[in-house]
């Protein structure tokens, strides 16, 4: 049996009257997923809209902002998500400046 999975009892009762109770065990594997971060730079004035569109689209990506100054920010974006967050950034190309940055110019993020 693999380390990585184990059992849990699963409770139910099967008739509200009777005290009836099942048990049945079930397997559950652990999954670790991890975020994947992009850095963008953005118009600064949008960073504030730019969060809230994100947030619109619940669980899809988280927006930190990494320097407020020159408006770099870091996208956290749900494993399974990326092709939805690029649509959604394409969209917004058409409105505010959204440039993608490599991780090295924008220093130690």
């Amino acid at each position: 049996m693999p380390s990585d999975l184990r059992y849990f009892s699963d409770i139910s009762i099967v008739k509200p009257k009777t005290r009836v109770i099942c048990f049945r065990k079930l397997q559950v594997q652990e999954i670790q997923l991890k975020t994947i971060n992009r850095l963008y730079a953005i118009d600064r004035k949008f960073v504030g809209f730019f969060k809230f569109i994100m947030e619109g689209y619940d669980g899809i990506a988280v927006v930190e902002t990494i320097d407020p100054q020159t408006a770099i920010i870091k996208l956290h974006i749900a494993p399974g998500c990326e092709s939805d967050v690029l649509g959604v950034i394409t969209e917004l190309k058409k409105e505010i400046q959204i440039e993608p940055v490599s991780g090295t110019a924008a220093g130690s993020f």
